[in-house]
């Protein structure tokens, strides 16, 4: 049986678990309506495919830097508060931004700054989760709950009401970010002995890059969902509300997993996981491919526990358990670099050409790609199935 946190432990899974809350707010504002905002703009789906994949492609660049520094400092945070600030001031320049020339410099500069927030978030959990017995799971899960509420309320918010009113919707728990920062506990000191890796190090490492690639296909499979689905539904005639619940029943089935990952990593390893993530993906842009019925799209979308939720959580504890804690935030910006960055940069680059020429035919090649990951993870879970450095 599992130890209780202890008092020092529950305060640390509070705070964590309000930071947590905070950035999937916003994401559940950003990901459903920021391209609705972007349209609302005079934009094309070119264009907005553009946008957004140049925003996730800085965590490619930047994310894996200041995560290193989060690592060798301890100053997770102070690193968190300084860039939730900067992603605030970059989303209120939009305010001011009339040309497509500054809608591209605030993408990159907001992408740099939302880079290794992420990362550096989910390395403290899981450094405090080790020492505290937390549960990782129950932690990330408030996320998804945030995510739910923010997209419900936002879809209400926004039926027969201008799309201007997103950026508004993001900048709220933006702010409540740079407030809650300073609140977020230290990396516990026995976590901080030993020096980071170098990334070059981390890169050697065969099963880490194939992972990470296999699971940038995962990612890069929901490219049509994240950047195009709201737009689309909204083409089959389903109003904004209709639109939230959508949503919103794929974070509730999302909560669910998360409520039960620790249990359910006993009875499957981590690759095996990751896997089944695959493996529903497929099925998953193959019915939204084809569906256009409300309760049809309703059921397919609480296949993002598995195709969304499985992945990250199957990640987190493969890459917990292969890797040192001094190496924590590196590894999960590597990761979220190659996923969030690369994964969904390729995607929303390709679903931007795709959608524009195909429709709803667009998760067709997303279920080929999705299909392609679970081929490679075939592969890594036969010769790396429990690495450790």
């Amino acid at each position: 049986m599992t130890p209780a946190p202890t008092i020092d432990g529950r305060r640390a899974g509070r705070r964590l678990a309000l930071f947590v809350a905070l950035v999937f707010a916003t994401v559940g504002v950003y990901l459903p309506y920021w391209p609705l905002w972007l349209a609302d703009r005079g934009l094309d789906e070119p264009a907005i495919g553009l946008l957004l994949a140049l925003g996730v492609s800085m965590r490619v660049l930047v994310g894996p830097l200041l995560a290193r520094a989060a690592d060798r400092r301890g100053a997770h945070a102070r690193l968190l508060g300084l860039l939730s600030l900067g992603v605030l001031l970059g989303y209120i320049a939009h305010l001011a931004a009339t040309t497509f020339t500054a809608l591209v410099v605030l993408a990159l500069v907001c992408g740099a700054f939302w880079a290794a927030i992420m990362p550096i978030c989910d390395s403290l959990v899981l450094l405090h989760a080790g020492v505290h017995d937390l549960d990782y799971g129950r932690i990330r899960r408030w996320g998804s709950v945030a995510f739910l509420v923010t997209t419900l309320s936002a879809g209400f918010i926004l039926r027969g009401r201008s799309p201007s009113l997103v950026l508004w919707l993001i900048l709220t728990p933006l702010a409540l970010m740079v407030v809650a920062a300073p609140l977020l506990p230290s990396p516990p000191r026995s976590d901080r002995r030993a020096a980071p890796r170098p990334i070059s190090a981390l890169l050697r490492l065969p099963w880490l890059v194939i992972f990470c690639g296999a699971s940038a296909l995962v990612y890069a499979s929901h490219g049509v969902l994240y950047g195009f689905a709201t737009i689309h539904w909204r083409s089959l005639g389903i109003s904004e509300d209709r639109i939230g619940l959508l949503w919103t029943s794929g974070v509730l089935a999302e909560i669910a997993l998360f409520s039960v990952g620790a249990r359910l990593l006993t009875r499957l390893r981590p690759l095996q996981l990751a896997l089944l993530a695959a493996l529903a993906s497929v099925v998953r842009w193959l019915g939204l491919a084809t569906v256009t019925a409300f309760a049809g799209l309703l059921a397919l979308q609480s296949l993002h526990a598995l195709s969304f939720g499985a992945i990250h959580l199957a990640a987190m504890a493969y890459l917990h358990r292969s890797l040192p804690p001094e190496s924590s935030a590196t590894a999960q910006s590597l990761f979220a670099a190659a996923t969030s960055g690369l994964g969904f940069a390729g995607g929303f680059f390709a679903a931007g050409a795709l959608y524009g020429r195909h429709g709803g035919d667009a998760y067709l090649t997303m279920a080929a790609l999705a299909g392609a990951a679970a081929l490679i993870l075939v592969v890594v879970d036969r010769r790396w199935p429990a690495p450790r450095l």
